[in-house]
């Protein structure tokens, strides 16, 4: 929620800045992304190629969103456009819902 407009849920102070969430979001190098192992490996999981990944985020989104996964299944999926935060649990790689998770925040649900 830290990445969100709700951050104050969670948090006394604001943690994370317009700034470094802008960063996040926009300094990275989509131009190498699919020559590496997680651009790949990220658009099989979400079923649509994400723009790229940085400051240790797996994915970003052309609309902002940005995930990153777990050792073993279990991953953080944020949408700050839509105040949005998915967070699972898995011990199993097989299980995860990963591609799910972008298919609930695009849904018609948070627009």
């Amino acid at each position: 929620m830290l990445y969100t407009p709700s951050w104050n849920k969670a948090a006394r102070e604001k943690v994370v800045s317009k700034k470094i969430l802008s960063s996040i979001q926009n300094d990275c190098r989509p131009e190498i992304y699919l020559k590496g192992h997680m651009g790949p490996s990220m658009t099989k999981r979400f079923g649509e190629q994400p723009k790229c990944n940085g400051w240790q985020w797996d994915a970003v989104f052309k609309d902002g969103d940005i995930y990153k996964s777990g050792l073993m299944g279990q991953g953080i999926y944020i949408s700050p456009s839509r105040d949005l935060t998915i967070v699972w649990f898995s011990a199993d790689k097989a299980a995860s819902i990963t591609g799910y998770s972008r298919a609930i925040a695009t849904s018609d649900l948070f627009k």
